[in-house]
C-alpha cells in the first residue's frame, strides 16, 4: 500500500481528528508493532479533506484506481 492509501484508510476509520486533552495520548500516533505511520499528519488531513468531499473518491484512493494528490486536486 502507498502512503496515500494508507492514510486514506486511517482517515475512513477515525474521520475526525482527535481531541486531545490534558494527558491523553494519541491513538492515531502509532502503528500494530508501536511503529509511527510512515506519513505525515498533513497526509492524513488531506485523505480526510477528500473522505468529507466524496466517498467514492475515498475508495478509489483505497483501491490504487487514483492516488491521493490526483483526489486532492479534484476537491480543490
Amino acid at each position: 500500500m502507498t502512503k496515500g492509501q494508507q492514510a486514506m484508510v486511517l482517515a475512513m476509520i477515525y474521520p475526525e481528528p482527535e481531541r486531545g486533552g490534558r494527558g491523553n495520548k494519541s491513538a492515531l500516533g502509532k502503528g500494530s508493532d508501536s511503529e509511527p505511520f510512515l506519513f505525515s499528519k498533513a497526509r492524513l488531513s488531506d485523505a480526510r479533506s477528500v473522505l468529507r468531499h466524496s466517498r467514492v473518491l475515498a475508495e478509489s484512493v483505497v483501491k490504487g484506481a487514483v492516488s491521493l494528490d490526483d483526489a486532492l486536486a479534484q476537491v480543490d
